[in-house]
C-alpha cells in the first residue's frame, strides 16, 4: 500500500490521504503475451488484497468476498508507442505501436474503485462497443 498521487487523487476521486494498492500485471491469452496492466486500488473501497488474490480474479474477490457490485467502467482507447519495459513483457521492440486503454473503474453506486492504465499488443487486441439508445 502506498498513498495516492495527485494524478490518482484525480482519477479515483478519493483524500489526498487514502491508500492505494498498485498491481502490475501481464496477461496471456493462449500462452501469448497481450497485455500490460498497471493498476490502481482505493483500499477504501477495494480492502484486503493480497499476493494470492492479485495472482488470480480481483474482480471476482470484490463480487464474491467483498460482496460489492461492479457496475461500469469509463474507458478511453488510443494508440501509443511502447516503453522499452513494455516492449519486452509483450515481446515486442522498443518503439513499436500499442493500443492503450486508460480506464475508471466504478461499483455500480458509482463510486469509483479503481483506475487502470492498459497496454495492449497492437497485433492481438480487440475491442467490442456495445451501444444502448434507449
Amino acid at each position: 500500500l502506498k498513498k495516492a498521487h495527485e494524478r490518482l487523487i484525480s482519477k479515483l476521486k478519493c483524500d489526498p490521504e487514502t491508500l492505494v494498492y498498485h498491481i502490475k500485471r501481464l496477461r496471456f491469452v493462449d500462452g501469448d503475451p497481450f497485455v500490460v496492466e498497471y493498476t490502481y486500488y482505493n483500499s477504501e473501497v477495494v480492502s484486503g488484497i493480497t499476493q494470492e488474490i492479485a495472482s488470480s480474479s480481483i474482480f471476482a474477490y470484490i463480487r464474491e468476498e467483498l460482496k460489492l457490485e461492479i457496475g461500469y467502467v469509463d474507458m478511453i482507447i488510443s494508440s501509443d508507442i511502447l516503453s522499452s519495459e513494455d516492449a519486452v513483457l509483450l515481446g515486442l521492440e522498443d518503439g513499436m505501436p500499442s493500443l492503450k486503454t486508460e480506464n475508471v473503474e466504478m461499483l455500480r453506486n458509482g463510486k469509483i474503485f479503481a483506475c487502470s492504465v492498459d497496454v495492449h499488443h497492437y497485433r492481438r487486441a480487440k475491442f467490442l462497443k456495445l451501444s444502448n439508445y434507449i
